[in-house]
């Protein structure tokens, strides 16, 4: 009897299984960089009002909130940036279209915060 040799069904099944290790690193990387530019658009919303909310008695806050968040979200052309100032009341809006890598992920991220004062005290809270 002779024996069968087996190297190229391996190397078959491996050549097969590369295309679907590779979609699924594009993915998981797709993912976490997505997590990222939410969290740092998170931040820079977070922090103009914070910004809008510790001078309401100046006169061009509402500009310079949205300069703020221009500056930092600077490669990104598609933003839609809303702002609003009252007498006790600051609120910021970004609204984003994530591409992603290879455009697997198209999601509109849409981050809102609003800040007040109540009793003396800045309540920052984001909308829902």
């Amino acid at each position: 009897m002779t024996k069968m040799n087996n190297k190229g069904q391996v190397l078959v099944a491996f050549i097969l299984m590369i295309p679907i290790i590779l979609m699924l690193t594009i993915c998981i990387v797709d993912v976490g960089l997505q997590s990222i530019e939410i969290r740092r658009i998170d931040n820079t919303v977070r922090n103009s009002v914070k910004y809008g909310i510790k001078n309401l008695d100046k006169e061009n806050t509402e500009a310079t909130m949205k300069s703020l968040i221009m500056d930092n979200l600077k490669n990104i052309d598609d933003a839609i940036i809303t702002v609003d100032i009252d007498n006790n009341y600051a609120k910021a809006t970004v609204t984003v279209k994530y591409k992603g890598l290879i455009n697997i992920t198209n999601k509109t991220i849409k981050i809102g915060y609003y800040a007040s004062i109540k009793d003396g005290k800045i309540e920052i809270n984001k909308e829902r």
